[in-house]
């Protein structure tokens, strides 16, 4: 029986300061994340009701726009760069988090809750909450408890750690898309 531990809450933020203005780049700020304290129940007893690849914002609003501007006459190069090191990753956004999410109900006390999956900076990372600033990218009706779907987490990239992360080649949008192929 797996406990509801988590393996980390760390946040991976890089920040840039210019003229005083700070701005910075985080799912957990941009797609605004909200933890939840979840039930104390076991996972075996937390059915999944809804499951879903999701795409998170990882900019500000401004810098995406004027990311998405000036990439067009780079496009050839971003498409690419995309198609050499993530071509089975469902985005062509480079500028995305991409996660597991699930909606799940407890059997036991009837609580219903989110839980989310995903690999950044800060390594692999199961916790109970969710990004409320989300693209549904895909999503899956096959019947699974939470102890079902952390053992598929567990069973993805097992060994990865922060220190594996590498924006090109082994990133979030990597490790979401091989969890995704796995449920």
């Amino acid at each position: 029986m797996l406990s509801n531990d988590r393996m980390g809450i760390a946040s991976f933020r890089f920040q840039q300061v210019t003229d005083n203005t700070k701005m910075s780049f985080g799912a957990e700020e941009h797609g605004d994340w909200r933890p939840h304290t979840g039930c104390k129940c076991p996972f075996r007893t937390k059915k999944l009701t809804e499951l879903w690849l999701i795409e998170v914002p990882v900019a500000h609003p401004v810098v995406r726009g004027a990311s998405a501007v000036l990439a067009i006459p780079l496009a050839p190069v971003v498409l690419a760069s995309k198609l050499i090191f993530s071509p089975t990753t469902p985005t062509l956004n480079i500028v995305a988090h991409l996660a597991i999410e699930c909606k799940y109900r407890c059997s036991e006390c009837g609580n219903v809750d989110y839980y989310t999956f995903e690999f950044s900076g800060a390594g692999k990372e199961s916790r109970c909450g969710r990004y409320e600033n989300i693209s549904r990218l895909k999503s899956s009706s096959r019947e699974m408890t939470l102890d079902d779907l952390y053992h598929i987490f567990l069973r993805t990239w097992p060994s990865a750690t922060a220190s594996d992360y590498n924006s090109l080649t082994k990133n979030c949008q990597h490790f979401a898309t091989d969890m995704w192929a796995k449920i």
